[in-house]
């Protein structure tokens, strides 16, 4: 049993900072069992292809783990932690020994059957298609914001004129996305369900076709003489399928630059960590991905998969996150740019607005069942959102009779409403827009630069990054915990504060809005 379990026993208290904690000491474990073995994949070195390994088992066992000490406690079960049984992966703790079930092998090399099919069958069908004299180099976006269903003029300008280098120096930019606008402002921004795909279909000469062609014939025997010498690679078959295709793109300098997002934190394949010709950039789309660290924790809580990122460059919004980012040790260029919203500020004129005008940013809860994802304890419960509504509410319709003013209130949601969120939410701000004239839910695909410019007070529950778009702007920007329950660990600035009770929300807002 490790060390950081028996302190969890002693002090009586499991928190998300613990697990973390003690699952972070088990990956380690992991890492020292996995430095003994050479693992031979052509043209990789061997501490690429560790590093990835424990990457990919992380993604595959941190939720797992969580969710099983959970679990246990719960029931109060007495449980050997010498062996780990998560999602198909067997850990000894004691020695960090690992140890595949045959569900794990089916599943991998399942699905590397599939992914090598889909890039067979777009080999095929690419003969079909128009080929170019020459091959052509492209960028790869990997993701961006569903804001560009009608016109993509707005990602446009951010991709040409925004601060991401990587694109705006590139003269085509393939996105990864399933929408394609109904309006496309530039044609050397396409958009297709998988990028490369659109390279072999569209961006090669006929010749190349046909080399691509046999590189992914090669790729099944590739495979299997690999897993065969190095069974635990099995884990990252969905890597292979495009090993081969990648390292061949690259030596003919047939990608410019390939860029991940956020929302691929966990995950960076094979083919995006070797030496190579091309740069990769991770575009950090939004600040709130520290851990919340509740009172009575006892343990920092780090995101356990933070410390196997690898990129060339990060792109932050500040210099205190770089901070953090630098304290994993990761060999990156951390470049701060400010907010990065898939949109620049907009250039028209913006009315003034006579009345005072608050805007909340609220995280729309998600059902019990869907909650979770790796964290021990949930913190945006319903009964929080609620509350953090209602006290801003009540706050502001008392200060209106108090100082004989009116205020408005706008709420806008963090993610677009989905099958995963808890209605009884969404019914509760329907019901209170109902009763209150100048309560409203504001349009999801709004510019936020235009909503704070002219916004008297933003009012964000904890940590969304809207307040450093605010702090930016020079506008106020309040963090209100309406339970207390956390201790403060946003990122200070001269326009950021913190709350945690009603008394000083309202003290706040008087404070902000000039109130005496």
């Amino acid at each position: 049993m490790s060390e950081n379990i028996k302190i969890i026993k002693k002090l009586k208290i499991v928190t998300t900072g613990s697990v973390f904690s003690d699952y972070n000491n088990l990956i380690k474990k992991i890492e020292l069992n996995l430095s003994s073995k050479k693992i031979n994949i052509h043209n990789y070195d061997s501490n690429i292809v560790r590093e990835r390994l424990v990457q990919r088992i992380i993604e595959l066992t941190c939720i797992s783990h969580t969710k099983k000490v959970l679990d246990n406690e719960n029931k109060n079960h007495k449980v050997n932690y010498k062996f780990f049984n998560l999602n198909g992966v067997k850990i000894n703790s004691e020695n960090g020994k690992i140890d595949l079930s045959l569900k794990v092998y089916f599943f991998n090399l399942l699905i590397f059957v599939i992914f090598w099919f889909l890039n067979f069958k777009c080999a095929i069908i690419s003969f079909f298609s128009n080929s170019l004299t020459k091959s052509l180099p492209s960028t790869i976006l990997m993701e961006a914001e569903p804001y560009y269903i009608n016109t993509d003029k707005n990602l446009v300008e951010f991709c040409k004129y925004g601060p991401i280098t990587s694109l705006s120096e590139a003269p085509y930019i393939i996105i990864k996305s399933k929408i394609k606008p109904k309006k496309q402002s530039n044609p050397n921004i396409e958009y297709y369900n998988d990028p490369l795909h659109k390279i072999l279909r569209h961006r090669l000469s006929f010749q190349d076709k046909l080399v691509i062609f046999f590189i992914i014939l090669k790729v099944p025997f590739f495979f299997i003489k690999t897993i065969f010498c190095n069974p635990i690679t099995i884990v990252i078959a969905k890597d292979f399928v495009n090993l081969l295709l990648f390292k061949w793109l690259d030596e003919k300098k047939l990608i410019k630059s390939i860029n991940i997002t956020t929302s691929s934190l966990r995950v960076q394949p094979l083919w995006l960590r070797n030496n190579k010709n091309f740069t990769t950039s991770l575009i950090w789309y939004s600040q709130n991905s520290r851990p919340l660290i509740f009172k009575d924790e006892k343990f920092k809580a780090d995101l356990p998969y933070f410390r196997h990122m690898r990129v060339d460059n990060h792109w932050v919004w500040t210099q205190g996150f770089k901070k953090y980012l630098e304290s994993f040790g990761l060999q990156s260029k951390i470049n701060v740019v400010g907010p990065l919203l898939w949109y620049l500020p907009s250039k028209k004129l913006l009315p003034k607005i006579e009345n005072f005008n608050i805007v909340l940013f609220d995280v729309i809860p998600t059902l019990k069942k869907f909650s979770g994802n790796g964290r021990f304890r949930e913190y945006y419960t319903t009964k929080l959102m609620k509350k953090f509504v209602n006290d801003v509410l009540q706050t502001c319709q008392t200060l209106e009779k108090k100082f004989n003013v009116k205020i408005f209130i706008d709420i806008k949601h963090k993610r677009i409403l989905n099958k995963f969120h808890d209605m009884s939410y969404i019914n509760f701000l329907d019901d209170l827009i109902f009763k209150n004239k100048r309560f409203n839910i504001m349009n999801y695909n709004v510019n936020l630069y235009d909503v704070l410019k002219i916004t008297d007070l933003s009012i964000a529950i904890p940590y969304t990054s809207t307040a450093y778009i605010s702090s930016k702007l020079k506008k106020n920007a309040l963090y209100y915990d309406p339970l207390g329950e956390l201790i403060p660990t946003f990122e200070k600035s001269k326009f950021i504060s913190f709350s945690s009770n009603k008394l000083d929300l309202e003290r706040k807002i008087c404070q902000t809005l000039n109130f005496k």
